[in-house]
């Protein structure tokens, strides 16, 4: 009698558990949640990954449309400035027309400094980020489309994809991947500052750290190549060559060309240290040209050889703009613009109506250059001062120049300018 009073409460016992299991199970079914240790994709966050962490695996976990079995195609989008300088040769040549009498069109005011030169969409769209830890999209009008908060300043041009996603670097250390409607899709820590503006090639983005590393990451936000340098890259923002090998500069003072593996081509070492502040431009025949702090303009043959160099009366930080003829202008930092042809022979020299020139230049269409100090200076390709825009507040970025004609640039004074024909 007992065994059985056992064996019942035995078959009562596994019935009970069984019925207990099932209906927590549907109870997680009907209200969409996971039991503990399972994901929930919906709730997942993404966070920087703390300094001092040498992992190379991706710092936040990816939003779910970034988590996929295969790597998306990345390429750059088609328009009129969708990175840094305009192309991956880091021409500063822009496909619209520069108007013959620019005036302010509007202003957009941010909550801080801007350091760094927009990017457009092919829509027109604008594209920039300051030192109020805010990125921002404009409309061509200067109505504010979105803006995202990030965690640190931003120091870098963006590079805007073809699918309309924005790839951007932060001071924070994270390269941010942010959805064309203004979603944070992924970020990946690289150890330091992010000062270098990000080029696309084989299918990755790369951009340099203040970690001494050049990184080349896919379209899911994984690191695919690294590159160390003796030293930090800083504001060298990479150039890509016509066969897709990249080049930067660091602060060991060497200009490094470095397949999309991370193995050095060649690297070219300069006098001193601190040498490749300047971007590197490339010109059509594939020669690579770049300023120097022992004030000269240097320029290498596509084997990293050197070609010539020439003086200046100053040195210069901002990267030289390259015409469709191979011509090459270049301002130094005391506001003297020059003319070469490329063979390193000087054209012509003229002087800035103002002492310093930071922000750099950049080549319309129309056989124009547009540089910027705290002023927008026009010149025709002969070297003719054609206008000065002055009522402007703070430093400038470099100019950008959309497809439209108008004309963008940050400033210190935390404004974004638009200049055109009204």
């Amino acid at each position: 009698m007992k065994k059985n009073i056992a064996k019942n409460r035995l078959i009562f016992t596994v019935i009970f558990t069984i019925f207990t299991i099932f209906t927590i199970f549907a109870l997680f079914a009907v209200s969409g949640c996971k039991p503990a240790g399972q994901d929930n994709e919906s709730a997942r966050t993404l966070s920087p990954e703390p300094s001092g962490i040498t992992s190379m695996q991706p710092s936040p976990v990816l939003s779910p449309a970034a988590q996929v079995s295969s790597e998306p195609e990345l390429i750059m989008m088609n328009s009129a400035c969708p990175k840094f300088r305009n192309d991956n040769s880091n021409s500063g040549r822009s496909t619209g027309a520069c108007p013959e009498n620019p005036e302010i069109l509007w202003t957009f005011k941010t909550g801080g400094s801007i350091a760094r030169p927009p990017s457009l969409d092919n829509k027109g769209n604008i594209y920039f980020g300051g030192n109020d830890s805010v990125f921002y999209c404009v409309n061509p009008n200067g109505k504010l489309l979105w803006k995202t908060k990030l965690d640190e300043w931003v120091d870098s041009t963006p590079v805007i994809t073809g699918n309309g996603i924005v790839i951007v670097g932060c001071d924070d250390g994270n390269l941010i991947a942010i959805s064309p409607e203004g979603k944070i899709l992924w970020k990946y820590y690289l150890h330091a500052e992010i000062s270098s503006s990000p080029s696309i090639t084989s299918n990755l983005v790369f951009t340099g750290s203040e970690d001494g590393s050049l990184y080349g990451i896919n379209a899911n936000g994984e690191v695919k190549s690294k590159f160390k340098a003796k030293s930090r890259i800083l504001v060298s923002s990479p150039a890509i060559t016509e066969d897709g090998n990249i080049i930067a500069g660091a602060e060991d003072s060497n200009l490094y060309c470095i397949k999309p593996d991370g193995s050095v081509v060649w690297q070219y070492k300069g006098e001193c240290e601190e040498v490749f502040v300047s971007p590197p431009a490339i010109t059509p025949d594939g020669s690579i040209v770049f300023g120097t702090p022992e004030k000269k303009m240097v320029c290498l043959e596509k084997t990293g050889r050197l070609k010539w160099e020439i003086p200046l009366h100053e040195e210069t930080s901002v990267p030289a703009g390259i015409g469709k003829d191979g011509k090459i202008y270049a301002v130094a930092n005391d506001g003297v613009l020059m003319s070469v042809d490329p063979n390193g022979k000087i054209l012509w020299k003229t002087k800035a109506p103002e002492r310093e020139i930071t922000g750099g230049l950049c080549l319309s269409s129309n056989d124009r250059i547009i540089m910027s100090g705290t002023k927008i200076h026009i010149y025709d390709i002969s070297g003719k001062l054609l206008k000065v825009v002055s009522s402007l507040k703070g430093k400038l970025t470099e100019p950008v120049l959309g497809a439209d004609g108008k004309i963008f640039a940050g400033s210190s004074s935390g404004f974004l300018y638009c200049l055109g024909k009204k």
